[in-house]
């Protein structure tokens, strides 16, 4: 796939590197709070299933590209754009490994 000038390589990413990924995200951003709780209002999936964030309050204020697919991502005026939803699923996963509920 190509996005933008660059030529983008597919690999499958394991379930433990979403969850690497996430947490050193979410531990990054919720400055001091609990991270996986951070992870249910900021992780997001594009109309396609690719997960992203939205940092801040993390209801998003613009939107975007996604980079897998090049769905339109993010949404306005804090609200999310058709579509577009909270990565329930991904992020119960991600808990569930953590031992949260």
């Amino acid at each position: 796939m190509t996005h933008g000038s660059a030529r983008v390589a597919r690999q499958q990413v394991t379930l433990r590197e979403q969850r690497e990924v996430l947490m050193a995200v979410a531990v990054a951003e919720c400055c001091g709070r609990d991270p996986v709780a951070w992870l249910s209002s900021h992780v997001f999936m594009c109309p396609n299933g690719h997960a992203y964030f939205v940092g801040e309050c993390g209801c998003p204020t613009q939107a975007g590209s996604c980079y897998e697919c090049g769905a339109q991502v993010g949404g306005s005026g804090h609200l999310l754009g058709a579509g577009n939803s909270l990565a329930r699923e991904l992020v119960a996963r991600v808990q569930a490994e953590a031992g949260v509920r």
